[in-house]
């Protein structure tokens, strides 16, 4: 499951994505992990956290709301109600990847 978490995030990193695209993205990905879950054992759910984040990530419905995710304004690293696996490079680049975000805005975070 390991090779398939990086092989997805690889391909999610890829594409772009409007809020429809991403919310389909978020249930495959939940899909997949649940498959997963219910097939092997050991800690699958931690395998498929960076990818579940990216996809909830990509489901916020404007940019500011990754501080109701990632916590107040320069919080960061699981303030929120996520303790993140991503870095700060990689959630704006997640943003990035929503075709309706501005690119300014998300520049404009104030992550840590």
């Amino acid at each position: 499951s390991t090779q398939s978490t990086w092989e997805l995030e690889a391909i999610v990193l890829q594409k772009p994505f409007s809020l429809c695209g991403a919310l389909q993205a978020d249930k495959d990905a939940r899909a997949v992990r649940s498959f997963f879950v219910e097939r092997t054992e050991g800690p699958v759910r931690e395998r498929f956290a960076r990818l579940v984040q990216i996809t909830t990530l990509l489901c916020v419905e404007k940019v500011s709301d990754v501080y109701d995710l990632w916590g107040d304004a320069g919080g960061g690293g699981g303030t929120g109600r996520l303790t993140f696996r991503l870095t700060t490079p990689e959630v704006r680049q997640v943003l990035g990847l929503r075709t309706e975000f501005d690119p300014t805005a998300i520049a404009a975070l104030k992550l840590k």
